[in-house]
C-alpha cells in the first residue's frame, strides 16, 4: 500500500536530476522537497505501521471478547467491536480514525476488518494527507468454560514503586476482560489466593474439621513447653482475650505441604494448623513480635516457650498492615474460592495490600491456587478434572524470591508458614537450605500441577533474579506463559495478554 508513494518520490527525484534548465541555487532549492518527502516519509510510514498494529491487537482482542458471547445480529457485534477498540485505544491514549468496514458471521467464526487513515505529517507536502491502513482478523469460536487461580504475592516488597496498585488495576482489567460477555457468569469462575508466607484460609466455606483443633498434628505446639499449659494453637486463641484466629495456616508435614491430599480426621498429619506467632521475649534485641509481658524470668528461650502468660491476657495487637503485631502478625486477607461474582473478586483485588515480615512462600500460595481449583475437599466448587468443557488455570505472580527472614536470635528466623527455622521442619536450621528447599518445593507443585491437565501463567515482577526467572519458566506450561514484567505498565500488559489466551478461543487469522 505504501509503493505508489515511494514510486512517486522516486520519480519526482528523477525529474529533477535530467532538468538542466535554470541556475543551480534554484534547483538546489527544488531538490530540498522531494529530498525532505524521503526522509519525512519514513516518519509517516512509521506511524502507519504503529497505528496498524494497535488496531490488529485491539481487534485481535475485541473479537475474543466479543465470541464469548451468544451469537447476535451483524449490528450488536460492530457496535460491541466498536465500543471495544474504541475503550481499548482510549485508555492507551491513542487518537485513529477507523472504522469497522467488514463483518461476518458464523456459528463458528467471527471475521471483521477495521480500516483506518492516518494523518502524515510531512507527506503533506507531496499532497498525501492520509496513508489508509487496514488489519483483518478472525476467531473461531470453542466455548469452553475456563476456572481461574489467581496466585498473588502480596509480601512487604510490593509496597515498593507503586507495585500493589499496579497489581490491582491490573488485576481489575483481567477480570474485566474475563467477565466482559453476557454469559460470563456461566462460562467463568476465579479464585484469588493472596500469599505472605502463608495463606488465609478462613473462608465461609472452610470447615472447621480440616483444622487440627485438638493439637493432634505432629507440628502443633512444637514452639511451646507443655508443663507450662496448654500448647496446640488452637486452644491457645481461646485463653486471650480481644483477638481470635485469623486464618492463616502453617504448612502440613512433608509430603501433604506439596500435596492435594484431602484432610481427613484419621490422618492428623493431613489437618491444618494455625498459624500462631509466638509472643518473643521481652527486652530483647534481635526478636520481631512481643506483644506481652513474659511473666517469667529465665533464657530467652525459656521465655518464649512459656504458655502461662497467654491464659486470660489482653495481648497488644495491631492486624493493619503493613506492619503488624501480635500471633495473627504477617497473615493476609482470606483467599477467595471459584466465584462467578465479578463485583466480590474487584472488591477482594481492591483490597490486597503489602504485609512486612515474615518472608516469602510462593510454595504455600501455589498449593492453595491448586487447592481451590481441585474438586476435593477442602475446596470443591472446581469441576473434575476430567471434564473437558473446562479449562482450568493458574495465574502465579510474584516479585521477589521465596525468602526466610533471619534473626539473629535462638529461632534463627521469623516466624513463617513452616516454624522456625531453629526447628528445622525444612530439614535444616540454614534460611539459605530452607529457601532453596522451598524453591524445589515450588518446582515439585508446578510439575503436579500441571500434570493435573491444569495451565499455568507465571510472572515476574519488577525482579532481576535468574534463578527464580528460570523455576517461573519452567513452571509455566510453554514458555511463552511465563512474563516477565519490569515495569508496572509491562505487568498490566501480561495480564491483558493472559486475558486474551484465556478466552479459549482461537485466533484463525
Amino acid at each position: 500500500m505504501f509503493v505508489p508513494i515511494v514510486r512517486c518520490i522516486r520519480t519526482l527525484s528523477r525529474c529533477f536530476r535530467s532538468d538542466e534548465r535554470g541556475n543551480v541555487a534554484v534547483i538546489a532549492g527544488m531538490l530540498m522537497v522531494p529530498a525532505l518527502a524521503i526522509s519525512g516519509a519514513s516518519i509517516d510510514f512509521s506511524r502507519a505501521i504503529a497505528a496498524r498494529s494497535q488496531l490488529s491487537s485491539a481487534l485481535d482482542a475485541a473479537l475474543l471478547s466479543l465470541a464469548r458471547s451468544p451469537n447476535g445480529t451483524d449490528a450488536f457485534a460492530t457496535a460491541y467491536i466498536e465500543g471495544y477498540i474504541g475503550d481499548t485505544l482510549s485508555a492507551n491514549g491513542k487518537v485513529l480514525d477507523w472504522k469497522v468496514s467488514h463483518l461476518s458471521q458464523t456459528d463458528k467464526t467471527i471475521e471483521a476488518t477495521l480500516t483506518a487513515n492516518i494523518e502524515t505529517a510531512v507527506l503533506g507536502v507531496l499532497q498525501m494527507e492520509q496513508i489508509p491502513v487496514s488489519v483483518t482478523s478472525e476467531v473461531t469460536r470453542e466455548n469452553k468454560k475456563i476456572e481461574v487461580a489467581l496466585v498473588l504475592d502480596n509480601t512487604g516488597s510490593m509496597a515498593s514503586n507503586g507495585k500493589i496498585q499496579a497489581l490491582r488495576e491490573a488485576t481489575n482489567e483481567l477480570l474485566d476482560t474475563l467477565f466482559a460477555s453476557p454469559s460470563a457468569s456461566s462460562m467463568v469462575k476465579v479464585a484469588m489466593v493472596p500469599f505472605v508466607t502463608s495463606v488465609n484460609v478462613k473462608t465461609g466455606n472452610f470447615k472447621d474439621a480440616w483444622i487440627d483443633k485438638n493439637g493432634e498434628a505432629q507440628n502443633n505446639g512444637i514452639n511451646f513447653d507443655p508443663q507450662t499449659g496448654p500448647t496446640n494453637h488452637y486452644a491457645l486463641f481461646a485463653t486471650m482475650q480481644g483477638v481470635e484466629w485469623k486464618g492463616c495456616v502453617e504448612a502440613r508435614p512433608s509430603p501433604y505441604d506439596v500435596q492435594d491430599t484431602e484432610p481427613h480426621p484419621g490422618n492428623k498429619d493431613t489437618l491444618w494448623v494455625p498459624y500462631f506467632w509466638p509472643d518473643e521475649p521481652d527486652n530483647a534485641w534481635g526478636y520481631a513480635n512481643n506483644y506481652l509481658p513474659d511473666m517469667v524470668s529465665g533464657t530467652v528461650e525459656y521465655r518464649q516457650r512459656h504458655t502461662f502468660k497467654y491464659a486470660g491476657s489482653w495481648p497488644s495487637i495491631d492486624e493493619i498492615g503493613p506492619n503488624t503485631r501480635g500471633p495473627n502478625k504477617s497473615c493476609p486477607q482470606p483467599l477467595r474460592p471459584l466465584t462467578n461474582d465479578l463485583a466480590v473478586l474487584k472488591a477482594d483485588a481492591n483490597k490486597m495490600e503489602p504485609w512486612n515480615n515474615s518472608g516469602t512462600n510462593i510454595a504455600l500460595g501455589l498449593a492453595w491456587g491448586w487447592r481451590v481449583l481441585s474438586p476435593e475437599e477442602p475446596f470443591t466448587e472446581g469441576v473434575d478434572y476430567d471434564d473437558d468443557s473446562v479449562e482450568k488455570a493458574v495465574i502465579l505472580l510474584t516479585d521477589g524470591q521465596n525468602v526466610i527472614v533471619s534473626q539473629n536470635t535462638h529461632n534463627k528466623s521469623d516466624y513463617n508458614g513452616y516454624g522456625y527455622v531453629s526447628l528445622a521442619n525444612l530439614g535444616t536450621q540454614s534460611t539459605w537450605t530452607a529457601e532453596n528447599k522451598v524453591n524445589d518445593k515450588v518446582t515439585t507443585l508446578c510439575n503436579s500441577i500441571k500434570g493435573k491437565g491444569i495451565r499455568i501463567y507465571t510472572i515476574t515482577f519488577q525482579l532481576n533474579d535468574p534463578d527464580l526467572q528460570s523455576i517461573f519458566r519452567d513452571c509455566a506450561t510453554m514458555p511463552s506463559l511465563y512474563f516477565d514484567s519490569p515495569t508496572n505498565e509491562v505487568l498490566k500488559e501480561s495480564f491483558r495478554n493472559i486475558a486474551v489466551d484465556l478466552s479459549n478461543l482461537r485466533l484463525s487469522k
